[in-house]
């Protein structure tokens, strides 16, 4: 309002002066040139404001319950969600061959007892910590000396040495496949620095952990729900048509995970019902997916009391 009131006090200034001016004898007027064409001054486009990208977000249902969060202590279905947050020296696939994880590659002596693995550089901890020979040493002695869990493991292995930054050495007192244990999803997991420091495992079953896999712990809620990230500095790197969320429930009954992924409750269950199978393959709003697993059932059989004292039942 000030400047509109400004501008009409300038007009009416200029006009009393015109009106009380000394009067003058006109001049006739000299032709002028038409005044030349101006184009207006380019405007430009109003910005768009940037649209928020909504998540990704991948829903899951899935039977595993968490036991604990220690990955030194974990010994049950829990593996399932540990690794996506934690990584061995390598992984073991199907078939049974090995692929490098945290190490690139591996040496065994002709003798088989002693063990070189070249550990991967750059890669980070979910806590910004950077991973070592060190770390990897602490990380399996941690779990030797707490003696829970699948510990018993490493039982053939007499020594760990960090020869350098990125080279660790283990010995074992007799020749042993040592590539499968240091492939396995339970007391092989290797953690931060700090978390291999960690001398029980109050700290991770407050829902806290110290990984390098592409998943963070985001949130925990008992025996209903896990909620993992990404993790933006994983060193196997992302794109962008991967998820940037999982959401996980935990439900133990198939039938109400075959429900929930009729009603578009979650975009993917891990344990149908069998008889549902044939229904979900013919359904073209589904996807089944097949493949090998390494899961297996073991059942122990009490030799002692009819009728599995009977050779030929239990050959049966």
């Amino acid at each position: 309002m000030k400047r509109l009131l400004y501008f009409l006090f300038v007009g009416l200034l200029a006009l009393t002066l015109v009106q009380c001016g000394k009067p003058t004898t006109p001049k006739p007027e000299e032709p002028t040139s038409p005044p030349a064409a101006t184009q207006p001054p380019p405007t430009e486009a109003p910005t768009a404001e940037p649209t928020e990208v909504p998540p990704k977000i991948l829903r899951v249902a899935a039977t595993a319950s968490v036991t604990t969060w220690d990955p030194s202590s974990s010994f049950s279905t829990e593996a399932l969600y540990l690794a996506n947050i934690y990584e061995p020296l390598m992984w073991i696939n199907p078939d049974g061959t090995f692929e490098p994880a945290l190490a690139e590659s591996w040496d065994v002596s002709d003798d088989g007892l002693t063990w070189t693995f070249h550990i991967r550089d750059g890669v980070k901890f979910h806590d910004g910590s950077e991973l070592t020979a060190d770390v990897v040493k602490a990380s399996i002695e941690r779990t030797r000396e707490l003696g829970t869990g699948a510990s018993w493991i490493w039982w053939m292995v007499d020594s760990i040495e960090a020869v350098d930054d990125l080279t660790v050495e283990m010995t074992l007192s007799t020749a042993y496949p040592l590539d499968r244990v240091a492939a396995s999803t339970y007391a092989a997991w290797i953690m931060s620095p700090a978390a291999a420091a960690m001398e029980d495992s109050e700290w991770f079953e407050a829902g806290n952990e110290a990984g390098s896999g592409p998943w963070m712990l985001e949130s925990y809620t008992p025996d209903e729900e896990i909620v993992l990230t990404r993790f933006e500095d994983y060193w196997g790197g992302w794109d962008d048509s991967q998820f940037d969320k999982v959401v996980i429930s935990i439900v133990p009954e198939q039938v109400v995970q075959s429900q929930m992924l009729e009603g578009g409750e979650v975009d993917l269950a891990l344990s149908l019902p069998a008889e549902t199978l044939e229904d979900f393959q013919a359904d073209p709003n589904f996807v089944v997916y097949e493949d090998a697993t390494l899961f297996n059932y073991v059942g122990l059989l009490n030799t002692q009391r009819p009728p599995l004292d009977n050779k030929l039942v239990r050959q049966a």
